[in-house]
């Protein structure tokens, strides 16, 4: 008789979530009003996206946020409506907005990122703390998401190193500095995009060996255990020691 598995303790962390509008024209053009459909709100930001969608896949996440304002009431309410574990931490400033307008004539999306709040240095340790109290402790946390006004990006190289001295695997999605700070430190699992890819390591990456080639030096470096890269239409990498993997896009 074999013993069933028991299902990892997941976390989420979100340190810029934003109230995600969407709506829909018949066509995009300067000057004149457009008309739009009938809005959609969601709760986004990178860690929610993947709690909700561990939720779909039948597990379960908790998600660390702060949020503000009643833009960050909103987003709450969305959260729990969705029935999400969330471990909300209260900030002083509003949280963002962010809305995409789909152009039916091209039948192209078009994304509008507003600025986030900044977060105040005890807001941040607050967060910090949150994720260091909670019980169960979680096996992996994803660290997901654009980072907000005030924070130093090297926090997310002192994440990493608490992650692995408490045997915690982090999975990070993040950019720019912060995604260097977090691969100079070690991370389990990184997530870039091809575009965050090239300028982590300073060059372009023109094809899937180049792509490959790259995914496996940061392997062989020891800043990641394994690579994950989107590659839009072209679908995602998946590099580990010893292991390769290329999936298409669906369409």
């Amino acid at each position: 008789m074999t013993r069933a598995k028991t299902a990892p303790v997941l976390a989420t962390l979100t340190f810029n979530p934003a109230l995600d509008l969407q709506t829909g024209v018949d066509f995009v053009e300067p000057e004149n009003k457009l008309r739009c459909d009938t809005p959609r709100q969601d709760a986004g930001g990178g860690g929610v996206n993947v709690a909700r969608v561990v939720g779909q896949l039948g597990g379960r996440a908790t998600c660390i946020l702060p949020l503000g304002g009643s833009t960050g009431d909103a987003l709450q309410a969305l959260l729990s409506a969705e029935g999400l574990d969330a471990r909300v931490i209260p900030i002083a400033e509003k949280t963002r907005q962010s809305f995409t307008v789909f152009d039916r004539s091209r039948d192209a999306e078009f994304r509008f990122v507003l600025p986030g709040p900044r977060l105040r240095e005890r807001e941040i340790r607050a967060l910090e703390t949150a994720l260091a109290e909670l019980s169960p402790r979680p096996d992996v946390l994803v660290a997901s998401g654009s980072l907000p006004d005030g924070m130093d990006p090297r926090r997310l190289a002192r994440l990493a190193r608490v992650a692995r001295r408490t045997g915690v695997r982090l999975a990070l999605d993040a950019s720019g500095e912060g995604l260097r700070a977090g691969l100079e430190a070690g991370v389990w699992l990184v997530k870039p995009n091809l575009r965050e890819l090239q300028e982590c390591l300073g060059r372009d990456l023109p094809d899937l060996s180049s792509r490959l080639a790259a995914a496996r030096e940061l392997v062989d470096d020891g800043r990641a255990a394994w690579v994950a890269v989107s590659l839009g239409r072209e679908g995602a990498l998946l590099v580990g020691a010893g292991f390769a993997a290329h999936a298409l896009a669906l369409p």
